[in-house]
């Protein structure tokens, strides 16, 4: 093979081009009477857990969920630092995909603090809410997430409006295990309904019910 790149390549600029990052934001009506529970002023602390993650998803209209990959991170010192991570998959996801993502989360080791696991867990989307996703709502961490509203939707099994106008809505997750030891998962006294209520007002927080 040439030792050099053909003269057409390597005359070639390298000029990247930028692309643009758009981020949805909440305005408010200048003069605006603020109203509700919401609009009151959050407490100046930290979260002592934090769960990030982001997904991934379909190339078509519907923007369905392929795989999500997650951090578990404890605050200390001042800085989130990474206790666990792992990547999930779409339920419906097809044989050969999932074979793919396991096969890389079994040849990489997880970026971790010291003495916590390195293996990367691999879990279907019920398995990761009913787990990891819905601990973290017990905890009280700080669910994270480049657009959280989007995100969070991935996870989401049917979407119903709030009944106030405007005012936010509700994601239903799924069906959870409310007794982990119970062995009869499919008995009303050990699942719940998993529904997420959101405010679109700013500083609102993400309640589980």
């Amino acid at each position: 093979m040439p030792d050099t790149l053909p003269r057409k390549l390597a005359a070639k600029p390298n000029n990247p081009e930028p692309i643009p990052v758009l981020l949805r934001v909440h305005t408010r009506v200048k003069n605006e009477n603020k109203r509700g529970k919401y609009d009151k002023k959050l407490p100046d602390t930290w979260a002592h857990f934090a769960l990030v993650f982001d997904c991934e998803t379909t190339t078509d209209i519907r923007q369905d969920l392929n795989f999500l990959w997650w951090r578990f991170c404890e605050l200390k010192d001042g800085a989130y630092v990474c206790q666990q991570e792992g990547v999930v998959y779409a339920d419906e996801l097809g044989e050969a995909s999932i074979k793919l993502i396991r096969s890389f989360a079994r040849s990489k080791e997880a970026q971790v603090e010291e003495g916590c696991p390195r293996e990367i867990p691999c879990e279907s989307r019920t398995e990761f809410v009913d787990g990891e996703f819905w601990d973290a709502l017990r905890m009280g961490a700080a669910i994270v997430c480049f657009n959280s509203a989007f995100d969070l939707s991935r996870l989401a099994l049917e979407y119903r409006p709030a009944k106030a106008k405007n005012s936010g809505g509700q994601w239903c997750c799924g069906r959870m295990r409310t007794n982990p030891t119970s062995t009869n998962h499919d008995s009303r006294s050990s699942r719940r309904i998993l529904d997420l209520h959101f405010s679109t007002s700013p500083g609102a927080k993400l309640e589980a019910a």
